[in-house]
């Protein structure tokens, strides 16, 4: 069995021979393990709490808005796919993605629609007149530009949020 406390290890070998049996043997595990945890709590090492309350803006994502990234690769076709992403979770363990083409949408329209769903699925409230957007990598700004989707408008009184 291995435990793992954010840089901690902890290691340990239970052998159904030294134990007398498989189930000897969980048992012992399962001890162990609730034994290291207590120990682990009393120095006080909790463990990361789930269910916090979602953020929109907390300033550690790339691109300024948590919950929403842009992803790039060469599908299939051996055509580049470029699209933002806005990603949440309705429940515990369960992820919901959903992706905007920055082919379809253009850049900006593509970041507008994925915020404005990530703010939708958490009920936050956001203005996207105001969003400052992240400037695009110097290598997918040429390929941009040389396909016309850097210039695409966008209609801003659609994307107007209240919760």
């Amino acid at each position: 069995m291995r435990l793992y406390e954010r840089k901690d290890y902890y290691p340990k070998a239970f052998s159904d021979s030294v134990h007398g049996g498989k189930h000897k043997a969980l048992q012992a595990a399962k001890a162990w393990r609730d034994e290291v945890l207590a120990g682990i709590e009393e120095r006080g090492q909790h463990r990361r709490k789930r269910g916090r309350e979602p953020t929109l803006f907390s300033g550690r994502s790339p691109s300024g808005v948590d919950g929403v990234k842009l992803r790039h690769h060469i599908d299939s076709q051996g055509r580049r796919a470029v699209s933002w992403a806005a990603e949440w979770s309705d429940k515990p363990f369960k992820r919901t993605i959903r992706t905007f083409s920055v082919r379809k949408y253009g850049y900006r329209g593509a970041f507008l629609w994925a915020v404005y769903y990530r703010a939708k699925a958490i009920g936050k409230e956001v203005d996207l007149r105001k969003l400052v957007m992240p400037p695009p990598p110097a290598g997918l700004r040429e390929w941009m530009d040389a396909n016309g989707l850097l210039r695409k408008k966008v209609d801003y009184s659609k994307y107007i949020i209240t919760a």
